[in-house]
């Protein structure tokens, strides 16, 4: 596998994780952001997509002692910079995550993703940075312990996107 690979496939995963709307405007932020930073990080903590990404793509990126490998380093830079300019920046998307799969698996796809937004699987809250972040947990369990583990890192947790909205627009976000 290639770095290439990595990166195309580190941007359909953020993008799935994402709402339309989040993914569109990170991809304008994109477009004036400087070199080496992204702003995937003002809507979630995308390293973890990058882990996962990388994971697929190449393998176990830690080592027995829980830090990363030596060669992660560089790939994960590499895809970053790539997946930025090549996927993650305003123009048209070249991320399609539904374009090679059946329509009908692509419609569940769709289908659940909503379906997940509108049963509360999605948790809004406010990161370690002070950037409004959510992400889309499989179920109301999973859901309600992320919830938790965040208020008792005394982060701000809000009910749902509408009180996410609401308070960005109070507070001229």
């Amino acid at each position: 596998m290639t770095v290439q690979a990595l990166a195309k496939r580190f941007a359909e995963m953020l993008q799935a994780d994402m709402t339309a709307a989040d993914f569109a405007e990170m991809c304008e932020r994109n477009k004036t952001m400087e070199s080496g930073v992204c702003a995937s990080h003002d809507f979630r903590d995308s390293n973890m997509d990058m882990e996962a990404a990388y994971r697929e793509v190449f393998g176990e990126p830690w080592d027995d002692n829980g830090l990363l490998k030596d060669e992660v380093y560089s790939r994960w830079n590499q895809a970053w910079d790539i997946a930025k300019a090549d996927y993650l920046t305003a123009k048209e998307s070249k991320v399609d995550i539904y374009a090679n799969l059946p329509p009908h698996i692509a419609d569940k796809m769709k289908a659940t993703r909503a379906a997940r937004e509108a049963a509360g699987f999605n948790v809004y809250f406010i990161n370690e940075r002070g950037q409004y972040d959510s992400y889309s947990m499989r179920d109301a369990g999973s859901a309600e312990r992320f919830r938790e583990s965040l208020v008792r890192r005394r982060l701000t947790v809000f009910a749902d996107k509408a009180e996410s909205e609401a308070h960005k627009a109070e507070h001229d976000v």
